[in-house]
């Protein structure tokens, strides 16, 4: 059970990354002024 949690886990830090990553594009792509933190602290508060 121990190793499901640890590669889920994995998983979702990959994932993380790539929507990050996808994010960071469509702001550069439309040329905004807000970056992927901006979004990051509108999503948790």
């Amino acid at each position: 059970m121990r190793n499901m949690q640890t590669e889920s886990k994995q998983q979702i830090l990959e994932r993380r990354k790539e929507l990050e990553q996808e994010l960071v594009n469509m702001l550069k792509e439309t040329k905004s002024n807000f970056t992927s933190d901006h979004v990051r602290d509108a999503i948790s508060h």
